[in-house]
């Protein structure tokens, strides 16, 4: 019995000591491969940057003044994007302003560049990063594979661009002041100019803060033909709205995601195998990749390439058990991204919530245990696109709204009244009245005592006849909106004003001197 019951023992410590060792080597042979980085993606967004010729590129001067401006202290020049303090202090507003006369020259001279030829690989001076308050970036190892976009691709630019718009704003006002109807047309048509070279690179962010520069022109506009009635005759009005008129090639505002699908499927290349039918399986690089990637960095994955260590490549036969496959995680990231397309072409008025339910799965995937790799970079590089949609949408209608009160400005310049409907500056002044994004019916129009008022109903869908709310345009859906205003009826019971704001000349800081 002693003899049986060692055979036993000794039995069962082999089939331990296989296990052991087995294990692991099933493991070692499922977690092989390596990533193949076939694609430079950040060439890719770099297209339409590298095709400006050096003669037309803008970025140059841009990166000049950068460093120019880095002098001034940066209390200075904010103050100069403050309505209080220009009222408070117009004289040294004043000559704030003409001190940088030769700065908003160059600004204006930038952005009439054809092109911005910003090249995110490119190297920059020293000074322009300091001036920028930004380190530089860090040297690439192998400079022979493409980089890890998420590492490489840098916008330094885009700060600053929102700087020297507002620079160009501050100028407008004090050039709406002084009478200078041409200096504030151009102006308004520079910081149109600058918005257009920020989206140069189509990635989100661009065309976030390309919105948030029109946005800027349009509010300045908006409020200087109330404030300043007499200042653009009815050329310099007809001047600016065709510019309006003619943004986006005379349609609506889409945003690009082809920049968003760089970045995700640049990453996507460097976790995955690719069997050169779409497919692949998750890698070793991957796990170290995305131990970096919720800090958005990648440097610990480098380019893809090198052989991980043997207990990174066991790991990752483990995890192979249970992530999904190449095909499956880019399947999953195109439904999120079509469901997000599909959702922004319907009209504003009849739009329901988001369908977040791709998304959502995605989410649990990534977060059940063991989360699935493939999910969690999918959840961690989408962007809200819900939000960033609507925010396109406020612009066009802002836009809309914006040429139509440019076109009752010139009414009354033609016939020296304001016009008692948006009906009568069909043909002559607008093609259409607009649509109210939020209602589907034309926009509002009133001419009260102080003057006209162009608004929408904004978010709560009702007419507070021209009342304005200071968070109107802040969409929801329509099942949502009681809820809401009862929640803060202060910022969202009322109207998305667009002409009329402010009831008598000089209430945004523009009083004559």
């Amino acid at each position: 019995m002693a003899s049986k019951g060692k055979k036993v023992a000794i039995g069962c410590f082999g089939v331990m000591v296989l296990m052991c060792a087995g294990v692991p080597t099933l493991l070692w042979s499922l977690g092989g491969g390596s990533p193949n980085v076939a694609v430079d993606y950040e060439a890719k967004l770099n297209e339409r940057a590298a095709a400006v010729p050096e003669a037309d590129r803008a970025w140059p001067i841009y990166r000049d003044l950068v460093i120019a401006l880095a002098a001034r202290s940066s209390d200075e020049l904010a103050e100069l994007s403050d309505p209080a303090w220009r009222t408070a202090e117009p004289s040294e507003f004043k000559e704030r302003i003409e001190s940088l006369s030769d700065e908003l020259a160059q600004i204006r001279l930038a952005a009439s560049k054809p092109g911005l030829g910003f090249v995110t690989s490119e190297k920059q001076p020293e000074a322009f990063w300091e001036a920028a308050g930004q380190e530089p970036p860090l040297d690439r190892d192998d400079a022979s594979a493409p980089p890890v976009l998420l590492d490489m691709f840098f916008l330094p630019h885009l700060g600053q661009f929102r700087s020297f718009a507002k620079l160009l704003e501050a100028d407008a006002s004090l050039a709406a002041r002084q009478g200078d109807g041409a200096r504030y047309v151009s102006d308004i048509d520079a910081i149109l100019s600058i918005a257009d070279q920020s989206e140069e690179h189509r990635t989100l962010i661009n065309q976030l803060v390309a919105i948030a520069i029109r946005v800027m022109a349009f509010d300045r506009i908006s409020e200087t033909l109330i404030s300043h009635p007499d200042l653009l005759d009815e050329a310099l009005l007809a001047r600016v709205q065709a510019r309006l008129s003619g943004l986006h090639g005379g349609g609506d505002y889409r945003l690009d995601m082809s920049g968003e699908q760089c970045f995700f499927y640049d990453f996507l290349q460097r976790i995955y195998t690719d069997d050169g039918n779409g497919n692949g399986r998750f890698t070793a690089n991957g796990l170290a990749m995305l131990s970096d990637l919720d800090g958005y960095g990648a440097s610990s994955g480098g380019s893809g390439s090198g052989d991980p260590s043997p207990g990174a490549r066991i790991m990752n036969g483990a995890v192979r058990l249970y992530a999904s496959d190449r095909r499956t995680v880019t399947a999953a990231y195109e439904n999120v991204l079509d469901g997000a397309s599909r959702w922004s072409d319907e009209p504003l008025w009849d739009r329901g919530a988001s369908d977040e339910a791709a998304m959502e799965t995605i989410d649990a995937a990534s977060r059940s245990f063991p989360p699935d790799p493939g999910m969690m970079m999918v959840s961690l590089i989408v962007p809200a696109y819900s939000r960033a949609f609507t925010t396109a949408e406020n612009l066009n209608q802002q836009r809309d709204a914006t040429a139509a009160s440019l076109g009752v400005a010139r009414y009354r310049a033609k016939y020296g009244e304001w016009p008692g409907s948006l009906d009568e500056l069909v043909p002559e002044f607008l093609d259409a009245v607009p649509v109210d994004r939020f209602s589907g019916e034309p926009l509002r129009y009133r001419v009260l005592a102080h003057g006209p008022v162009l608004y929408s109903v904004g978010m709560d869908r009702d007419d507070d006849g021209g009342r304005s709310a200071e968070r109107a345009m802040n969409w929801v859906p329509s099942d949502l909106v009681e809820s809401r205003v009862a929640e803060d009826p202060a910022a969202f019971d009322g109207d998305w004003v667009f002409l009329g704001k402010e009831a008598q000349p000089g209430a945004d800081g523009d009083a004559a001197d």
